[in-house]
């Protein structure tokens, strides 16, 4: 069932306004049928106490109610030494109704794993590590570094333009599908943990853009390979406060032939113009949506960077995937472990295909220096 339809249905005036406002943030991307959001996963060192983690839980949502109603503390299984693959697509594909809570939390019986998931028009990636320091009462950040506003960015207007050029003559490539039932709406989700290593957004982006080569093969003359970069505008230190200041940028990839290449055009693209915050009324994002398939990107990818501190043993990051065919690849590492992600969407992929396509940035990554 798609996530839209399914989404429970209130008079706006009894959407929570927490709701509300993260359905503004998203208003204008273009795409109605995802839940837009976005899942953590943490390996602890040692368990978690569940009523303290409830006790904090409560305690931080009533003094960042952007966040919304209180969630519960959820039971989840373990497969391994990780979340099972089932309460992770939970997380990551239940629509967020009008008066539900926009974070989630899930603990496993051990307390060995912590389990958190977001609506994104409340939080980013680096807001899910905050988040998860203060349940964790252990301060957390990584060595990733925020962009600042440099007043170079162009204006969205510009940007608008720049855009609807790009959906007239070279629109983005988009992987291959392999699945055509569009009542399937639920993200298919894969992972694999890799020996600790420093690698940037630079070699995570062409992991992408191997693995899009090799599945497509030979691509198509008129379009052209889209990388959406998952930013933020916040410093990665310790501690980070749970909300979102995110950004993104994107790299035409066409003519790049090497890593090397595409670090180099990466270092030098500015952010993307903010979307204004709108209900996505009107006929703006009725021509979004009619667009859809010529409008965003190839694929998205999001690197967390290096966790600071021992606390947690593994970190695993989905970012959300949009769009036709839409594909996110995610990068965290702690000391002990580096977690490569893919993310699929159900319409167009099954979870082997989200396994192949993890399997192909994985080479790459593992090749990339």
């Amino acid at each position: 069932m798609s996530p839209r339809k399914s989404r429970q249905v209130a008079a706006p005036e009894e959407v929570h306004p927490a709701v509300r406002r993260a359905r503004q943030v998203v208003g204008l991307y273009g795409d109605p049928d995802v839940t837009w959001s976005i899942l953590l996963e943490l390996e602890l060192a040692t368990g978690l106490d569940r009523s303290a983690l409830a006790d904090r839980l409560g305690q931080v949502v009533r003094e960042h109610p952007h966040l919304g109603r209180p969630p519960d503390v959820e039971e989840v299984a373990t497969s391994g030494r990780s979340a099972a693959p089932a309460d992770r697509e939970r997380f990551a594909n239940r629509p967020y109704g009008d008066v539900d809570p926009l974070i989630r939390v899930g603990l496993t019986s051990d307390g060995r794993v912590l389990l958190l998931a977001a609506h994104h028009g409340v939080i980013d990636g680096l807001g899910l590590v905050g988040l998860a320091g203060l349940l964790l009462a252990t301060p957390l950040g990584t060595n990733a570094r925020g962009v600042a506003r440099s007043g170079a960015e162009p204006g969205f207007l510009r940007g608008a333009v720049r855009r609807l050029s790009e959906v007239v003559f070279r629109p983005p490539e988009r992987y291959a599908a392999r699945v055509r039932d569009r009542g399937v709406a639920a993200d298919v989700l894969a992972h694999a943990d890799l020996p600790s290593a420093r690698r940037g957004t630079a070699a995570l982006a062409w992991a992408a853009l191997v693995a899009l080569r090799r599945w497509n093969g030979p691509l198509r003359r008129f379009r052209q390979p889209v990388i959406a970069l998952g930013i933020s505008r916040r410093p990665g230190t310790a501690p980070i406060a749970p909300d979102r200041d995110t950004a993104y940028s994107r790299v035409v990839a066409m003519d790049l032939h090497t890593s090397a290449e595409l670090a180099a055009r990466v270092a030098a693209t500015d952010p993307e113009p903010d979307f204004p915050v709108s209900d996505a009324g009107g006929f703006g994002p009725l021509l979004v949506r009619l667009l859809a398939s010529r409008l965003g990107a190839t694929v998205l990818v999001s690197n967390l960077g290096l966790l600071e501190g021992r606390s947690v043993e593994a970190l695993r990051f989905w970012p959300a995937a949009s769009g036709p065919a839409g594909v996110a690849f995610g990068l965290a590492s702690t000391r002990r472990t580096t977690t490569l992600t893919a993310r699929a969407r159900g319409g167009w992929f099954s979870r082997q295909d989200a396994e192949e396509l993890l399997g192909l940035a994985q080479s790459a990554l593992l090749a990339t220096q």
